[in-house]
């Protein structure tokens, strides 16, 4: 009886493996089909996109000439050339791609054609200007003749991609079709097997608690390695043909912050790199799937939260009977933090051993209860032979040294890392003592590491070894000793890495610090130097500056006085001439006199030593209309304020910087009566630049152009004043030319004065550490902006400028 349930248990799996066969073969025949529909569907989307990267490459060609024409700036030429470049890429794209459609590469041809003399016409439009030959007729005639060309390259274009959305229609059919073959087969196959695996479910039954011991003992060595995979310090995941993710451990996943759900067969490895990165995978993945493995390469990921995550990717082939690829193992490392890397390591490799250990002891107990039944017993070996093939493919793929090493210091295991170092097969490591397969030399290096690990302590040490081949490289050790139960030693497991990059790193930083030193010690003494030097000058200039306009007073006082006195005692011996002649004179000297006071006054702004000390605002505005108030009561003008704040400031220089820039707001005001209004408020430094910054924005204002201010720190708080006027207002591109000293934007028949004023105002607001600056557009007023720095209020009495 038992004999016959087993011809029947053997008869149905026979008859269910004969159908399951021809549905497998189905299967794959009609995956087959549905993954070459795919990729010429993907095929069909890359021709699209570079058809999209030409039409783009085209318009930005385009926008760059017309930029440049318009408005001779060096940065469309920039656009242009990039537009150059990614209309040939993407026809080089198209070109590639489209050699099996002869219709598509002629349309092409044609395509080029009329690219190729839209850019022949555009470089002469742009030559023209270069040099100095274009004219707006001529220019009007590029341009219409661009357009007409432009239109035709769309029409191209859009040809173009009609046929290949006709492609990706049939093409999607063939899918569809496949995929509905593919359930046909495999549905008809799976209920006939279920049938006949149903029939025998009865004579099952009574080996089924032998089985369930197996399947315990398989599930928890799976769950273990599964564990492993998991939760390993480095990323781990899986690449199909197309650089698709298939698999991905947990570890990697918490690092680019995805859900598995959100990577697995939706994202490639390219998507989730950087452009660079991307190009690089691409070029590298296609020799890794003829080469059969890569190691150590670098590339850029970017996190779901935008951040950047640099790694370190080695990577083993698998393929299928016929050398055909099927997928990837691959290890990633973070490389941020070297150190941080180096302990995740040495973890793992814990780990690692430790689940060794496990594995040895599962696989004896599983090999006891398969003992009983032979059939049972090779399902269960089978399946321990696929965990022992992942894991040393998960050991083969790491990029360090993995080996046992006996009492008689012989290797009995290691990964393939050691061949691809020593450039040797298996057989002529494995069983071979240490200093056969490392050489004599870095025997001797390591010697008293191994006699460390073989008396039962763990070895860590970082040396430079110097191996058989003569090869020198940094490594960093660990040896962990093979202790059994009766705490005798068996051997030692070496986990070894190579370290030469970071200590070639290491080695260059130490020296360019050196070098950074010594140059800044250098410059410092440089700048010392020349600041000294520039202080000496800038006083004996000033002192030059005040004697000699004060010396010039006297003859200048003489000069108008006996022109007068001419005028007063010769007046009826002067003809109208001459005397137009002697009020020339008096008129210029007097211009004259005025100019050397205000020189001597700007003089003495940076001359004079300041007090600082707590100053009321308002009580300073407060005398500032006081001596402005017949200015202002002959324009009838009205001056408002916000409440002022106390600053640590002088105060006659504060009066000063009030009252040029009130009484300019005054000044310069033609028919409607004078409206000024002063308000102030506190402001940290960033606040202030980023004001600053909008203003020179707004006024179209070249970045380059000289800084009327000093820098100051971002955090710094001020208080920032401002006078806000309904006056004639001034030109945007005068803005910064205002406070140069004698730069006047109006005639002395327009407005009186110097142009010595805002000068003053702006010395005044550098010497207390601030910033001056305008907004304004003509007929719309002007508003002035100073920033005072905020200083503790019991710092008073201070002889320095701030800005010092």
């Amino acid at each position: 009886m038992k004999r016959q349930a087993e011809k029947l248990v053997a008869g149905g799996f026979v008859l269910a493996l004969l159908v399951l066969g021809g549905v497998a073969t189905g299967s794959y025949l009609s995956v087959q089909r549905l993954i070459a529909s795919r990729q010429w569907v993907e095929h069909t989307y890359e021709v699209l996109q570079g058809l999209d990267k030409i039409f783009d490459g085209n318009i930005t060609v385009a926008s760059g000439r017309y930029g440049y024409v318009v408005s001779r700036k060096e940065t469309y030429l920039a656009d242009y050339k990039a537009g150059l470049e990614r209309t040939g890429q993407g026809i080089r794209e198209v070109r590639r791609l489209t050699s099996d459609n002869p219709q598509q590469q002629q349309q092409l041809t044609v395509l080029e054609q009329v690219i190729a003399k839209r850019i022949n016409l555009s470089q002469q439009s742009i030559a023209l200007v270069q040099k100095g030959q274009s004219n707006e007729a001529r220019q009007a005639s590029f341009a219409k003749e661009n357009l007409l060309l432009g239109q035709e390259v769309q029409r191209l274009v859009n040809s173009m991609k009609n046929e290949e959305r006709q492609l990706l229609q049939l093409r999607k059919a063939a899918t569809d079709d496949s995929v509905q073959q593919a359930i046909r087969i495999n549905g008809s196959g799976y209920l006939l097997s279920f049938s006949l695996l149903m029939g025998v479910f009865l004579l099952l039954h009574l080996q089924i608690r032998i089985r369930q011991r197996a399947e315990a003992a398989l599930q928890t060595y799976a769950e273990e390695i599964y564990d492993l995979y998991n939760q390993s310090p480095c990323g781990y995941h899986s690449l199909d043909a197309t650089g698709t993710f298939s698999r991905i451990n947990d570890t990697e996943l918490s690092w680019l912050g995805y859900t598995r759900d959100e990577v697995l067969h939706k994202l490639k490895f390219s998507d989730l790199a950087t452009p660079d990165s991307a190009l690089a995978f691409q070029e590298h993945f296609s020799k890794f799937k003829q080469q059969g493995w890569i190691s150590d390469i670098e590339f850029e990921l970017v996190r779901k939260d935008g951040t950047i995550l640099p790694v370190s990717l080695s990577a083993t082939a698998i393929k299928g009977s016929e050398g055909d690829f099927l997928m990837s193992r691959s290890t990633l490392f973070d490389i941020t933090d070297r150190k941080r890397a180096q302990t995740a390591l040495q973890q793992a490799n814990e780990q690692l051993e430790a689940r060794v250990q496990e594995r040895t002891a599962a696989l004896s107990q599983v090999n006891a209860l398969l003992h009983s039944e032979l059939l049972e017993r090779k399902q269960v070996e089978q399946a321990l032979l696929e965990s022992e093939k992942q894991l040393r493919t998960i050991t083969n793929a790491l990029p360090v040294l993995i080996a046992y090493i006996d009492v008689d210091q012989r290797f009995r295991f290691h990964n393939q890392t050691y061949e691809q170092w020593f450039d040797c097969s298996s057989t002529d490591i494995q069983g071979q003592h240490l200093s056969q397969v490392l050489g004599e030399q870095a025997y001797q290096s390591i010697k008293p590491y191994v006699k460390h690990a073989l008396s039962g302590e763990t070895a860590t040490y970082e040396s430079l070894i110097t191996y058989k081949n003569d090869e020198k490289r940094w490594v960093s050790a660990t040896y962990l000793p093979d202790i059994n139960q009766q705490g005798a030693v068996q051997g030692y497991f070496a986990l070894i890495a190579d370290i030469n990059e970071r200590k070639l790193a290491e080695q260059a930083i130490l020296n360019m610090n050196e070098a950074l030193e010594i140059k800044v010690e250098e410059r410092t003494t440089a700048l010392k130097q020349l600041n000294d030097e520039l202080v000496n000058s800038n006083r004996e200039l000033e002192q030059f500056a005040y004697i000699a306009s004060h010396d010039l007073q006297e003859p200048l006082r003489a000069v108008i006085g006996y022109t007068q006195l001419l005028m007063q005692d010769y007046q009826t011996h002067f003809d109208a001439s001459a005397q137009q002649y002697a009020e020339y004179i008096v008129d210029g000297g007097k211009r004259m006199q005025q100019l050397i006071q205000d020189l001597l006054h700007y003089s003495r702004v940076g001359t004079r030593d300041l007090v600082f000390a707590p100053i009321d605002s308002n009580i300073v505005l407060d005398q500032v209309l006081s001596n402005l108030q017949v200015a202002i009561a002959e324009r009838q003008a009205l001056v408002t304020s916000d409440p002022l704040p106390t600053v640590t400031v002088d105060k006659l220089q504060l009066t000063q910087l009030l009252q040029n820039l009130i009484g300019n707001a005054i000044k310069f005001c033609r028919d409607d009566a004078p409206r000024v209004h002063i308000s102030a408020r506190r402001a940290e430094g960033a606040e202030a630049q980023k004001e600053k910054g909008e203003q020179r924005e707004h006024e179209g204002g070249d970045s380059e152009k000289p800084q009327l201010e000093t820098s100051s720190h971002p955090s710094e708080i001020t208080w920032l004043f401002s006078i806000h006027d309904n006056g004639i207002g001034i030109k945007p591109r005068y803005l910064e030319r205002i406070f140069e000293i004698f730069k006047r934007l109006h005639t002395r028949t327009e407005f009186p004065g110097t142009g010595i004023g805002l000068a003053v105002c702006k010395k005044i607001v550098d010497r207390h550490g601030g910033h001056i600056w305008a907004e304004s557009q003509p007929g719309t007023g002007t508003t002035f902006y100073f920033t005072i720095p905020y200083h503790d209020p019991t710092a008073v009495g201070h002889d320095r400028d701030f800005a010092d």
